[in-house]
């Protein structure tokens, strides 16, 4: 009897281990470590290839599912703004940017790593939808409240003061990349992320 309970309670500790482990292992946070940063953007070149470690797999199943091999696509996610604060509900940003240097790109919002409801039912902005200033650069307003032109909506209300809303974060999807982001993923020219308020 106390033989048993003894490996009942080996079993339950080493469950409660792996469990532990494999959600540290698996987290946004170890995510943004293990990448290849620039400014506020990071990425892996391992990202669905097969070069990729059991790590880097296990992530991408987690967070980026059908992930194509970087001579497809480079997909860069930020969680911080251009000054390294996390990016956060109750904020207005704007994000800033010009051409670049793929096919095609887009830029997806994301809340707990699932697309956010609302009411414009947009969700991102892309080489095909986004409106230009006249220089050619671009401004996409990611707000919780209305705005005017290329508005990324964070939900269809605005956070009451101490609410919590979860972990948002932005995706830019470059495919078709030309070859310099493949040779210097850490220094090309990528949107600046500017809070606003």
């Amino acid at each position: 009897m106390r033989t048993a309970i003894k490996v009942i309670i080996c079993v339950g500790t080493a469950l409660i281990l792996a469990v532990g482990a494999g959600w540290y292992v698996l987290s946004p946070q170890k995510y943004a470590q293990a990448g290849i940063k620039n400014g506020p953007w990071i990425t892996s070149l391992e990202t669905g290839s097969e070069e990729a470690s059991i790590y880097q797999r296990a992530r991408i199943a987690r967070y980026g599912l059908w992930a194509l091999d970087k001579s497809e696509a480079i997909y860069y996610v930020a969680m911080t703004d251009s000054d390294e604060k996390l990016l956060d509900y109750k904020c207005n940003y704007k994000i800033e940017g010009g051409d670049l240097p793929a096919c095609w790109w887009s830029i997806t919002v994301y809340k707990d790593l699932y697309l956010i409801p609302n009411n414009e039912n947009r969700y991102s902005y892309s080489k095909t939808n986004i409106v230009n200033n006249t220089d050619g650069t671009w401004t996409i307003k990611l707000s919780a409240e209305q705005q005017e032109s290329n508005w990324l909506p964070l939900g269809d209300e605005a956070p009451q003061r101490g609410e919590e809303k979860g972990e948002i974060c932005l995706t830019l999807r470059l495919y078709n990349p030309d070859p310099e982001v493949l040779a210097y993923p850490d220094t090309i020219q990528l949107p600046h992320i500017v809070r606003e308020e």
